[in-house]
């Protein structure tokens, strides 16, 4: 399957109530590319609305992530991701560090995105550091 093809296969569709499913696509995501696998984790820190996936489901399903993924950027980012889904806050400075740290892997996306999303930003100070992150990738 090709990775936009399963972004969107999961795209506020992630299984939380399915067990077997959702490992099963934690499994497919590593094997496609490491920015498929952060698009699950995004999907965990974010579940869609109505969707009624609670804590502990989201904690088991990042847990499993946390062993099938191999990548310099996931613990970085999965460490946001379990705060993201225990309500912890993140600081602006924290997710600003976070994107540098995503900035030096071109097209990772998901990983982008959530560093993104893991502070409120109420000051501004985080969007004009993702649309810069995305300029440069978009440019190469």
């Amino acid at each position: 399957m090709r990775e936009v093809d399963f972004i969107e296969s999961i795209d506020c569709r992630f299984p939380y109530g399915d067990p077997a499913e959702s490992k099963r696509l934690i499994a497919a995501s590593c094997g496609i590319s490491a920015n498929a696998a952060f698009a699950v984790a995004y999907e965990l820190a974010h579940p869609g609305h109505g969707t009624g996936a609670p804590i502990a489901t989201r904690l088991a399903s990042l847990a499993q992530l946390r062993d099938a993924i191999d990548h310099p950027l996931s613990r970085s980012i999965l460490d946001l991701v379990e705060r993201m889904i225990k309500d912890e806050q993140v600081t602006n400075k924290e997710a600003m560090v976070v994107m540098g740290e995503v900035a030096k892997y071109p097209g990772q996306y998901s990983a982008l995105s959530i560093a993104y999303m893991s502070s409120d930003d109420s000051d501004g100070i985080v969007e004009p550091l993702y649309e810069s992150i995305v300029a440069v990738w978009n440019a190469v």
